[in-house]
């Protein structure tokens, strides 16, 4: 990427705030993106209980938004919109093991067995990590992260 003008001497990539058109990535970085890097992460949000794994892909798209500003979320910048709102809302699969489109009504009763703890509220209390407390300060992390590189364009967003 450095041949190609891309990376400054410091071997980082350049950016504006504002619109995706004033900082555009290089077509190969927005194929990565768009077919492989933000399809796992809508699996993830869309399927993933561990709410570690949530922490760490908001951390990363955090990072995305730092080291590569706004022309990151060209292409997908209304679904992270609304999987922010989801979070913030506390309606995301990781809070409530509800898949999209699912009912709560349409859930089947599991009873537990005499003696069985439910494993997440066990490991949480171990840990003594409030983890919903963590996924809002990594997704109010990433709200500003975003705002930060797309300046006034983030106003439709917002």
């Amino acid at each position: 990427m450095k041949s190609n003008g891309v990376l400054n001497k410091d071997k980082e990539f350049e950016w504006t705030k504002g619109p995706a058109a004033g900082s555009p990535l290089p077509a190969e970085v927005v194929q990565l993106l768009d077919t492989i890097v933000y399809p796992y992460y809508f699996k993830i949000f869309d399927q993933e209980d561990d709410k570690e794994v949530i922490e760490r892909t908001l951390e990363s798209l955090r990072d995305l938004a730092d080291a590569f500003g706004p022309a990151v979320f060209a292409n997908c910048m209304d679904r992270i919109g609304k999987y922010v709102v989801l979070l913030l809302e506390k309606k995301s699969y990781c809070q409530t093991n509800v898949m999209e489109g699912d009912a709560d009504d349409d859930l089947e009763d599991v009873e537990e067995k005499d003696g069985e703890d439910d494993d997440e509220e066990e490991e949480e209390e171990d840990d003594g990590i409030d983890h919903d407390e963590i996924i809002l300060g990594c997704t109010t992390d990433l709200i500003l992260w975003i705002a930060r590189s797309l300046g006034n364009e983030f106003l439709p967003y917002f």
